[in-house]
């Protein structure tokens, strides 16, 4: 029996030693458990921190979440399980259990450390942003292009404080001419008509050379506004031995012009100032003498004027009306020595300003092009109270004359030739530079009528080539002949004239001419012929 009971006593003692022993073993087991939870829990916030700063980084945010999310859901399963079953987890065999938890930690870190992809993209991202920012710096000049374009005009007000800008562009030319004739011409460089077949000429001369402005004032929209000056040096000479080196200015242009063209193509303009009269079309031949076709038809001047313009464009045609009142130049001017002179001219004691017209028409079609134009003036010069006359200290009395012309003018035009004239009948014309005669005086010089002239000229010219122009041409002025020995004679009964000239041009802006010439002039009882023969360089700028 005691044998037995020490049996008893020997197993109950070998049990409680083995339950010691496994209570033991499973407290380490807890505690290396309870590491492996804290390290794995530093590990996720390390984990987290690093997903936050990849998540700060460009990176598609979807990306982020698709990395962050599997970790996270995997350790909160995991301390779920622990915190529900702790026993559960430990088994004999702990330490396959530590090295599957340590094989899930580097699987975390290995996909958290794959966030630095996105830095690549970010280093790239440079080279896009130029690209973008030079596209965006494009349209933005564009912009800036369109809106400078689509500027409205400044208000009044906003003019006058803008500065007000005004545009001066030069032009004319210097032109060196000289002459050789044969006889002696009115007036010698302006071969007029022949004085003299006796005497003969040749010299040189600048005078010729022109200056002037052409203005334009661009701030203003609502009308063309625009200007011109211009002067030569054929102003009157020095009495004195260097005469021809001391030319005085003479004003040939000084006008503005006031303009309005409509969206009917209909235009309306004003010209203030001097300029080409109205009655005298602008076409000359293409002669060096200065005196463009005085004298042989080709009436012309230029004179103080008040000039309105109606135009109406119609396809490739354009035609119009002119209307001026002009200043009655005459050949008894009031200042003819000095600035202040008690004179008075023969058109301002008529009280009649010269009243001036001109009907227009000039078109293209393919490539020719015309101009056809007819043109006339009206006035008055009164002797009755005595005037004096130009070069002469007499005085001149007499009655109230008239003065009138009709004039017409062609021309065609083509890049290799070009065909002009023009056709003059009138009374009293010396103000246009008729030389013939003007006044009918008795033999006593008292002025009784106007004199009658008439005349012609035409022209010819060839451009074979830019470079080379060649004209030639023909013209004539025939006074009225007065048959009554009790009245003056015009100064000849016939004036014509017949030219060859030739110009080159050398470069753009330089040119050389040489013309011939030759003029025959018909007296009462004579007649007297001569040639001149002329050469110029001119600079054109």
């Amino acid at each position: 029996m005691r044998k037995i009971l020490i049996v008893l006593v020997l197993i109950i003692f070998s049990f409680s030693a083995m339950a010691q022993e496994k209570k033991e073993q499973t407290k380490p087991e807890k505690v290396k458990t309870e590491k492996v939870e804290k390290k794995t829990a530093k590990k996720t916030e390390k984990t987290t921190e690093k997903k936050e700063a990849v998540k700060s980084e460009p990176k598609p945010e979807k990306k982020v979440e698709k990395e962050t999310k599997t970790p996270e859901k995997d350790i909160a399963e995991k301390k779920e399980k622990e915190d529900v079953k702790p026993e559960e987890k430990v088994k004999p065999t702990p330490p396959a259990k530590v090295e599957k938890e340590e094989k899930v930690q580097p699987t975390e870190v290995v996909k958290t450390e794959k966030a630095p992809e996105p830095v690549k993209k970010v280093e790239e991202a440079p080279e896009k942003d130029l690209k973008t920012l030079a596209k965006e710096l494009e349209e933005l000049k564009a912009e800036i292009t369109k809106m400078k374009a689509e500027k409205k005009p400044e208000s009044k007000k906003d003019e006058k404080l803008s500065g007000d800008p005004i545009m001066f562009k030069p032009y004319g030319f210097i032109e060196l001419y000289g002459w050789a004739n044969d006889a002696q011409f009115v007036s010698n460089d302006l071969v007029i008509y022949v004085k003299d077949e006796k005497g003969s000429t040749a010299n040189l001369s600048a005078r010729n050379s022109r200056f002037g402005f052409e203005i334009s004032v661009p701030y203003i929209k609502t009308v063309d506004l625009s200007a011109k000056l211009e002067v030569d040096f054929f102003g009157s000479l020095p009495d004195s031995g260097t005469a021809e080196t001391s030319t005085g200015i003479r004003m040939r242009h000084a006008y503005f012009k006031l303009a309005k063209t409509f969206a009917s193509g209909t235009t309306l303009a004003l010209v203030a100032g001097q300029t080409w009269a109205t009655a005298t079309i602008p076409v000359f031949p293409n002669l060096i003498n200065p005196a463009a076709g005085w004298g042989i038809g080709n009436p012309w001047t230029r004179i103080p004027l008040a000039e309105l313009t109606v135009a109406q464009k119609m396809g490739k045609l354009c035609g119009g009306l002119k209307l001026a009142v002009a200043k009655p130049i005459t050949g008894t001017s009031s200042n003819r020595k000095g600035f202040i002179e008690v004179n008075v001219d023969s058109g301002d004691s008529s009280h009649w300003p010269s009243l001036q017209g001109q009907l227009f028409l000039k078109g293209k079609f393919e490539k020719i092009s015309f101009h056809f134009a007819a043109a006339g003036a009206y006035g008055r010069e009164d002797y009755t109270d005595g005037i004096k006359m130009n070069n002469s200290d007499t005085i001149v009395y007499g009655n109230e004359v008239h003065t009138w012309i009709f004039n017409t003018a062609l021309v065609f035009s083509h890049k290799y030739a070009s065909v002009k004239g023009k056709f003059y009948i009138g009374e009293n014309l010396d103000m246009f530079g008729v030389f013939g005669g003007s006044l009918i005086t008795d033999n006593d010089g008292i002025v009784q009528d106007s004199m009658k002239a008439m005349g012609y000229w035409a022209e010819l010219s060839l451009m074979p080539f830019g470079e080379l122009v060649l004209s030639t041409g023909l013209g004539a002025e025939m006074p009225e002949d007065i048959d009554d020995a009790n009245y003056k004679k015009a100064n000849y009964k016939k004036n014509d004239s017949f030219w060859v000239a030739a110009y080159y041009t050398f470069v753009k802006h330089l040119r050389v001419g040489l013309q011939w010439q030759n003029t025959s002039t018909e007296y009462t009882d004579d007649k007297k012929t001569g040639n001149s023969f002329m050469g110029s360089l001119r600079f054109t700028f």
